[in-house]
């Protein structure tokens, strides 16, 4: 009999601790990957949605802890237009408009003459005053509203405009409204949240992925120079450094590390007592001729089945649960839900890893049984 087949029959023959330690390393993968999924998925989310409209640099007030605390001077606009490297503003305000118990949708400001609007697909029309609203698609299911009907918003009644679609998902759960009825609404005259930037970049179709983001680093540069009073970031850096998407990412990690922990104490204290319990047919195996860095390959396939085994139910399991949470109303609208073959990828080979590493004391424990003592004694 050959190694595999041997751990094949050891993991068989301890059906039920060999099913509750691959259930345990399952559940502890399953929190990794829909903790981890849903950060990426909504890091993607913002990144798409700023990718959708063309945008190369967001510009927000210095030392915002989030977006929606950001208010920027709208005398900013016709400052960033005058710069040659600018091709396109989009004065942009953010609002959240709550319609349920603890079901938010986003509110976004833009004025009625905006480039922005072209990118979306529109049935009906967009705001032409400040009593229009136009909806996304998810919104408008969402709201359970259509081209015509009244809409409040925070006590004030909007007609809708127009339902319109998007590349971004994050829009096509929105609300757009004139940027000027934002910032009455919201109380915040004169202010916006950022500012979306179009660079003008020569032969942008035909430039390479290099230049291009050599000529976003460079006209980011003179642009912060230009305005040091206010932070201009490429999309990219604006995402990853946003400090509540920052703490997202380091708590996740944080809860990564905890389920990583359990992990490798479940699979060691399953092979300690597999091994234990098996002392005597080791000490035969090496009592026949068996090398010790067979019974350590023994035991460690066993330790890394264990664990691969668990790294696939925790898959099913992670994407079951993120598809929980995408649909639930409180994310509905932020995010979709993705496969990403690189995260499953992943998953696999840190359940192999964690698996091995599981089995190396175990291992140890098996090749310093003496064969005579147990042969003698067993």
């Amino acid at each position: 009999m050959n190694i595999l087949t041997i751990t094949f029959n050891n993991i068989w023959r301890r059906k039920i601790r060999s099913l509750l330690t691959i259930l345990g390393v399952g559940i502890s993968i399953a929190a990794f990957v829909a903790i981890i999924g849903l950060s990426e998925g909504l890091k993607e989310s913002f990144i798409s949605n700023f990718k959708s409209r063309g945008t190369d640099l967001v510009v927000v007030e210095k030392g915002i802890l989030d977006i929606l605390s950001s208010k920027v001077d709208i005398s900013y606009r016709d400052k960033l237009k005058a710069m040659p490297e600018v091709e396109q503003v989009a004065p942009i305000l953010l609002d959240l408009f709550s319609f349920k118990f603890k079901q938010f949708i986003v509110l976004y400001g833009w004025e009625l003459d905006s480039y922005l609007f072209k990118e979306l697909k529109i049935r009906g029309s967009f705001p032409k005053n400040d009593q229009e609203v136009t909806l996304g698609a998810l919104a408008a299911k969402r709201l359970n509203k259509t081209t015509g009907e009244q809409l409040n918003i925070k006590g004030k009644l909007y007609t809708v405009a127009g339902i319109f679609q998007s590349k971004s998902i994050i829009e096509d759960g929105a609300v757009i409204m004139s940027l000027e009825s934002l910032q009455k609404l919201k109380d915040a005259q004169g202010k916006v949240s950022l500012y979306n930037i179009k660079l003008n970049i020569p032969f942008r179709s035909k430039a390479g992925y290099a230049q291009i983001n050599q000529s976003i680093e460079q006209a980011e540069e003179r642009i912060a120079r230009a305005l040091p009073e206010l932070e201009v970031k490429n999309i990219q850096n604006f995402i990853s450094n946003n400090t509540p998407m920052y703490l997202i990412f380091n708590f996740t990690w944080a809860l990564s590390v905890v389920a990583f922990i359990i992990v490798v104490l479940g699979i060691v204290n399953t092979m300690a007592a597999s091994v234990l319990e098996r002392t005597q047919e080791i000490g035969i195996l090496l009592a026949i001729g068996w090398r010790n860095l067979s019974v350590v390959g023994m035991v460690l396939c066993e330790s890394m089945l264990l664990g691969l085994a668990g790294g696939i139910v925790g898959l099913g399991f992670g994407y079951l649960m993120m598809n929980i949470f995408v649909l639930s109303p409180q994310l509905a609208g932020l995010m979709a839900m993705t496969y990403d073959p690189v995260l499953i990828l992943k998953v696999l080979i840190i359940s192999l890893g964690l698996g091995l590493v599981s089995g190396i004391y175990p291992a140890l424990k098996a090749i310093a049984i003496e064969p005579m003592k147990v042969l003698r004694y067993g």
